[in-house]
């Protein structure tokens, strides 16, 4: 048996993100029969994560494993390309050791969100309209606060069934680039609807100003009720997963045009 990663990025407005569900397109479903089809057999891929409905990704890998050895992985990467919907597409596909994980064996993972301050024709579906302009130097100090490890309970989805909610986090910043507002945030792991959940209530922060402590205090109530609404997930995007055997590689990210 061998085992197979593969690189791949996703629009994901057209889906109800990556895991398969009954009666709902998502990401996996498309990634599983378009595989099957080429190794003529039924293929089931496991993901390095899940993705909530509308969320994108830049770059996301999965694996799975087939019996015999794909002798051209270049003819598959174009063949898979040629039958994937336009909303998905394939960067490349690599051999890896039989105990190699997408999910268990990455290290760490990185989100940007991304919102816009002035009206655009263009690129709404991977920016969220907000109409004030955040207070960059606040935000940092604030997201300064979420770095460590701790629980991070209250700012994740509610019904999320995990054995703990603790999240090791390595990067939180905020910057600006023209008209365009750019969260980044890199963590061991990520609840589900956490990064979300973040920038929903440090974007209601910014307009209250209440001290940047209190973020710890909400962060300890474990209460989801404690922080603020979840943002929406068209502006957001897992960006970047790091393993102990793969040379990091970055891939673009959105560029929000102005009008």
């Amino acid at each position: 048996m061998k085992r197979y990663f593969i690189e791949l990025a996703y629009k994901g407005e057209f889906y109800s993100g990556w895991q398969i569900q009954d009666n709902a397109p998502t990401v996996q479903q498309e990634l599983n029969s378009a595989l099957s089809v080429l190794a003529g057999h039924p293929i089931q891929t496991t993901g390095c994560g899940r993705t909530d409905a509308g969320v994108h990704a830049s770059q996301f890998f999965a694996h799975f494993d087939i019996e015999n050895e794909v002798q051209d992985v270049n003819n598959w990467c174009y063949r898979l390309n040629s039958i994937l919907p336009k909303g998905i597409n394939v960067f490349r596909l690599f051999e890896v050791n039989q105990d190699d994980h997408s999910r268990f064996s990455a290290l760490n993972r990185t989100y940007h969100y991304f919102l816009h301050h002035q009206k655009t024709a263009f690129n709404n579906s991977f920016s969220v309209y907000h109409s004030t302009v955040p207070d960059i130097d606040y935000l940092n100090q604030v997201s300064a606060l979420l770095l460590g490890e701790r629980s991070f309970k209250s700012l994740s989805k509610s019904n999320t069934q995990v054995n703990n909610y603790n999240c090791r986090i390595a990067e939180a910043t905020w910057s600006r680039s023209d008209h365009q507002t750019i969260f980044k945030i890199s963590s061991n792991r990520f609840l589900r609807g956490m990064v979300r959940g973040i920038v929903g209530t440090l974007l209601e922060y910014d307009l209250r100003k209440p001290e940047p402590s209190t973020i710890t205090a909400t962060l300890d109530s474990e209460d989801r009720g404690e922080a603020g609404v979840t943002a929406a997930a068209h502006g957001l995007f897992l960006t970047g997963i790091e393993y102990p055997f793969i040379q990091k590689i970055s891939r673009p990210l959105p560029l929000i045009r102005s009008l």
